[in-house]
């Protein structure tokens, strides 16, 4: 297989997990990661992970409380926690469709579970019952969520995916005609010509340094987990990164020892075939600001 340029499509591993309170099965895709007010959180397996589960994210009491809640735990036969924050008092009982909100009943579209020995809740409506804004981002398995001022970018799920209006101020903007683009039919057989390209080459590859962050067998064991990936979907050096939780630090010792490669051997680095990744972009992890900062224009 060709590591530099991958012509497969992701799919996230669908499997069963048994809720213990109840016989029925929860059918859900890998753990999502949780964004807070644009910082990634890592919750540790002991501590309960987030879970995408028959279309929507529940996570941990530890994951709500890192949110900002303050959480009281009832005794375990009660399958019962009360979250607080700012003035909201939120009951969730574990399997009902209503909960609280400061005595108040709402109801839900998915109740609080026990699962795999934690209680989960529905993310979404505890946040929003909080004056919380949250968003999904299914493609790259990643919840967010704002807990005071949201960024003007996103202050309606309408303007997202993001386009030249609604751009993140805090993220450097793509020029138009910076990059010297190649005629398609010279990327034939290295990438899936069956549609119009529209993203440039670094979209669909990876440079050998980034490679070699991981070992060989972890290489080969992420490249057939992608084979059959829709090329044009998820920028492939994206889920590198994610897949290995490679830190921005050894991504930036790459960026830079390319650059000064490049230097070297007099190559431009605003040609398409040489283009550096750029970090801030790449961090994010949101795959429509990537999708739209690599466009093919």
């Amino acid at each position: 297989m060709n590591e530099m340029l991958i012509k497969s499509t992701f799919a996230f591993a669908i499997v069963s997990i048994a809720i213990l309170t109840a016989p029925t099965t929860l059918v859900f895709a890998q753990s999502p990661t949780i964004r807070i007010n644009g910082q990634f959180i890592d919750i540790p397996a002991n501590e309960g992970r987030p879970i995408i589960a028959n279309g929507r994210a529940f996570v941990s009491l530890n994951t709500i409380e890192a949110i900002g809640f303050d959480v009281a735990r009832q005794p375990a036969s009660a399958n019962q926690a009360i979250l607080s924050r700012q003035g909201v008092e939120i009951v969730v009982t574990v399997g009902s469709n209503t909960m609280l909100v400061s005595g108040e009943p709402v109801t839900l579209d998915a109740p609080a579970q026990i699962i795999s020995g934690y209680m989960m809740i529905p993310i979404r409506a505890v946040c929003e019952e909080a004056r919380m804004f949250v968003r999904r981002n299914d493609a790259n398995a990643f919840v967010e969520i704002f807990t005071g001022d949201v960024p003007r970018a996103w202050s309606s799920l309408e303007t997202w995916p993001v386009n030249s209006s609604n751009w993140p101020e805090h993220l450097p903007k793509h020029v138009p005609g910076s990059i010297i683009l190649h005629p398609e039919d010279v990327f034939e057989g290295l990438i899936d010509l069956s549609l119009p390209l529209q993203f440039r080459n670094i979209f669909y590859s990876i440079d050998g340094d980034f490679l070699d962050l991981a070992s060989r067998d972890e290489r080969r064991a992420f490249f057939d987990t992608v084979e059959g990936r829709e090329p044009h979907e998820i920028m492939t050096l994206s889920r590198f990164v994610q897949h290995f939780n490679i830190s921005r630090e050894d991504f930036d010792a790459v960026v830079e020892r390319r650059r000064a490669n490049a230097e070297e051997w007099g190559v431009n680095l605003y040609d398409e075939w040489y283009e550096r990744p750029n970090a801030d972009i790449i961090f994010t992890f949101d795959n429509d600001i990537i999708r739209y900062f690599y466009r093919r224009e």
